[in-house]
């Protein structure tokens, strides 16, 4: 009897001890607080209509998909203490150090008295304001994960806020904006072994500093005489051809290597009036050049973004 009894014991202190690992699914919903606003404009904004959320000890990745496809994803790994954020659309993948509590971080406050139920989990309110938007968060009371495990990420106060939560994951997120309010909620959470194969970044791609990542940013090198006469001729022969009543500005975004070469060049957005067309002509046949970023020192690869004025 005394056996069992420890036995007994034992399984529950070991199940009331047990770490989430899983993933959990989660679903966006837009509400107008205004009338007239455009809400296909405002779903067409959002990262994604849906999200999907895997985490076990030390890796987490959220996944973001719109009409079934993939748009955006973002990883995090330990031992690097890097976030690697990817883009759909882009063939290379950026890196942020998830120690730079510049990135985004944000108080909080916990009211353990409000709960609510989602999916059958107690979950209690978190209360955020970062950048003007105020946040209503609620995460599991029950559902938790080793917040140990990540220790050192700064970036929006996530292993204060995850160790204060006692490691509870996200269940729902109400933010407030001036015309609309954004719904996050968990449609589904699913307990399963997670391996660390499944955060491995995808083949094929180059893995380059975010600018946001540099200790020393890109530099532009002094242009001579010749460089900044070709930049000169360019945005002319491209305004007199149409009509604008406002300045325009086209930033160009691309890799700028360790070398100081340039690969992957493009725009951040297109102009209607067809000026990004000239802003790249002027990188490839203008000879600007640049100085590479450096993290502790050391030049690396980075992704970059550089304005032409029209």
């Amino acid at each position: 009897m005394k056996l069992f009894f420890l036995t007994f014991i034992v399984f529950i202190s070991v199940n009331a001890s047990a770490q989430f690992s899983g993933e959990i699914t989660y679903e966006y919903e837009i509400i107008p607080l205004k009338e007239g606003v455009n809400i296909d404009s405002l779903y067409n904004n959002l990262t994604g209509s849906s999200s999907v959320y895997v985490i076990t000890d030390s890796y987490y990745k959220s996944t973001y998909y719109k009409n079934g496809t993939m748009t955006y994803s973002y990883t995090y790994h330990d031992e690097t203490k890097r976030m690697y954020d990817e883009q759909a659309k882009q063939d290379y993948i950026t890196y942020r150090d998830s120690r730079d509590s510049n990135l985004g971080g944000n108080q909080f406050e916990i009211f353990k008295d409000s709960t609510i139920n989602i999916l059958g989990y107690e979950a209690v309110l978190l209360k955020t304001n970062y950048n003007g938007k105020a946040t209503k968060s609620y995460y599991s009371t029950t559902q938790k994960v080793n917040y140990e495990t990540f220790k050192g990420h700064e970036v929006a106060n996530w292993y204060n806020r995850l160790k204060a939560l006692d490691g509870g994951i996200l269940l729902k997120s109400i933010t407030h904006y001036e015309q609309h309010t954004e719904i996050l909620t968990a449609v589904n959470v699913t307990e399963r072994q997670v391996s660390r194969e499944e955060f491995n970044l995808p083949n094929g791609k180059d893995v380059v500093a975010s600018f946001s990542a540099l200790d020393d940013r890109v530099e532009l090198d002094p242009p001579s005489r010749d460089q900044i006469r070709c930049y000169q001729q360019l945005v002319r022969k491209a305004i007199s051809t149409i009509e604008k009543n406002i300045p325009v500005t086209i930033y160009l975004q691309f890799i700028l290597s360790e070398e100081g070469k340039i690969s992957n060049l493009g725009v951040v957005e297109r102009d209607k009036y067809g000026l990004y067309l000239t802003a790249i002509d002027i990188l490839k046949n203008c000879g600007l050049s640049f100085i590479p970023g450096k993290i502790n020192g050391k030049p690396v690869a980075s992704e970059t973004y550089f304005p032409v004025e029209f």
